[in-house]
């Protein structure tokens, strides 16, 4: 990414089990936030590409699952249920905004 474009920052959120390392993208403004969930094994930066087309209009949201990329796993493997819970903890520590 090239962050002349558009700010950007990467960092690593506390959840209740471990951490997720994140990127936020773009300006809050009048669209809503966006949440990037990158699927099978891939990584954050799955997302380059998107957040590059998007970020001048939105904000992204994109992260590194437990046990991918820079997040460690936190042994609550990777159910639906623990996926969303992980979500939610990143989603509120981020401050994204949620739909109406």
């Amino acid at each position: 990414m090239n962050p002349s474009v558009y700010p950007s920052r990467e960092d690593r959120a506390a959840t209740a089990s471990g951490s997720l390392y994140y990127r936020i993208a773009g300006t809050a403004g009048e669209l809503p936030d966006v949440v990037l969930e990158a699927g099978g094994m891939c990584t954050l930066n799955i997302w380059s590409q998107i957040e590059q087309v998007l970020a001048p209009h939105t904000r992204l949201l994109s992260y590194d699952r437990a046990g991918l990329g820079k997040s460690p796993a936190d042994g609550l493997g990777c159910s639906a249920a623990a996926v969303s819970r992980r979500l939610e903890a990143l989603v509120e520590t981020t401050q994204m905004r949620r739909p109406l």
